[in-house]
């Protein structure tokens, strides 16, 4: 990966020649993920190969018009799930207009209560269409390829504190795997690991928007992700993501991308190859660790020109 990062100079030196064509194998389809810049907030969108479309979190209230109008783009009328981390209402709060225009097959939440009116709104509406609380790890796919695993910190039975019952969130596709973790802290990713049923991931949505509190070395030892993408905005200097955890992804050699910096941000994969797309900043593909040719794949805006560029590498 840092040897990847270090051919940026020489491919902006590339002024002829710009194509856009994919490097990914549409054997299988590709699987979408849509980080929205809905400010320091969680909401993400997957698009699995069979067109199913799964919500994850539904930001705040006012994130309902950025989330709508992304699922329209991508051409989704119904939801197949959406998944509701915890009830907090910078999770929760843009759902139920959500809920009421896209009529989703299954809602998943962590069945704890809450006393706000976002926690309100939501469940009122939650209770009236297909809604399960989890309270033991699940496992279920979507379509022929994509599976969900979907686990309960500490196991059966709440904490206190929501962030603390956040559902952990694992999508696998063939090769590629994705883990997103709500706000949920580090003892809590703790329990989980204890399972002992996870490989490496390839992205990490950091817990907690990249504060202090949800990513620590032991993290990125367990999952050992290559790529970390979070919604953050960082409104104080002592607000997440916080100075060092973005040191220990460094440290770590993950690449991070911020919807604060980047905006909306999008990560398409075969399940092999990936890449890694914004509206703001020129962001490089991924590839994975073991194999000998790699591909790297960018896209820029400069001012209104949008320059593309496919650049093929034998090692």
């Amino acid at each position: 990966m840092r040897r990847l990062v270090g051919l940026l100079g020489l491919l902006f030196a590339l002024n002829s020649g710009f194509s856009y064509a994919s490097s990914l194998k549409k054997e299988n389809g590709f699987l979408e993920f849509y980080f929205l810049d809905v400010g320091n907030a969680d909401a993400t969108i997957i698009k699995t190969p069979d067109d199913d479309y799964i919500l994850i979190d539904g930001g705040f209230s006012w994130s309902y018009p950025e989330i709508s109008q992304k699922l329209d783009e991508l051409g989704c009328d119904t939801l197949d799930a959406v998944i509701a981390s915890h009830p907090h209402g910078d999770h929760i709060g843009g759902l139920p207009q959500i809920i009421d225009e896209y009529n989703p097959r299954l809602i998943i939440d962590n069945g704890q209560k809450s006393k706000s009116f976002s926690y309100y709104k939501y469940n009122k509406i939650a209770k009236k269409n297909n809604r399960i609380s989890m309270t033991n790890d699940t496992t279920m796919y979507v379509g022929e390829y994509v599976e969900l695993n979907i686990f309960v910190p500490y196991g059966e039975g709440l904490n206190k504190k929501a962030n603390d019952n956040s559902l952990v969130v694992v999508v696998n596709y063939l090769e590629f795997s994705a883990w997103f973790s709500g706000d949920l802290q580090i003892q809590g990713q703790e329990s989980i690991f204890d399972l002992g049923k996870f490989q490496d991931v390839d992205l990490l949505k950091p817990g907690h928007h990249g504060h202090r509190n949800g990513t620590n070395s032991e993290t990125l030892e367990y999952l050992k992700p290559e790529v970390a993408i979070m919604h953050t905005k960082k409104e104080k200097p002592k607000s997440s993501p916080h100075d060092e955890v973005l040191d220990l992804f460094s440290e770590y050699g993950v690449e991070v991308y911020r919807t604060d910096i980047h905006g909306t941000i999008s990560l398409v994969t075969d399940g092999s190859l990936y890449y890694v797309e914004s509206n703001k900043k020129a962001l490089i593909a991924q590839v994975p660790r073991d194999l000998t040719r790699l591909y790297l794949k960018f896209s820029f805006n400069v001012k209104e020109n949008i320059y593309k560029s496919n650049f093929f590498l034998n090692n």
